[in-house]
């Protein structure tokens, strides 16, 4: 982190302690759900139709119904939607300070 850090980031802003957790090498197992909890564009899920606040369903838990087909299609819905999900958290933390 001090590293990424001390670099030239361009826009991209300073990683800062903490809540940042590394995983290390992410390896695939079929253990998915299909279909996943009704959620907003926002990747919060929906309760009757309406969000439910603080709670978001990410990767195949978060589909919102969608049936992904295929070999590696699950991975990259859990990065993206995940991705998606904490910039939108972040967003609304940044809000309420």
């Amino acid at each position: 982190m001090q590293r990424y850090n001390a670099k030239d980031r361009g826009a991209r802003p300073a990683l800062a302690p903490p809540n940042l957790y590394a995983l290390g090498r992410v390896k695939s197992y079929v253990v998915f759900t299909e279909g996943g909890l009704p959620i907003s564009e926002n990747f919060e899920v929906l309760a009757e139709g309406h969000p439910i606040p603080g709670l978001f369903a990410v990767g195949t838990v978060g589909q919102g119904g969608v049936l992904l087909e295929g070999h590696g299609h699950h991975l990259d819905c859990a990065f993206i939607s995940g991705r998606l999900a904490g910039a939108h958290c972040a967003a609304l933390h940044h809000r309420s300070i």
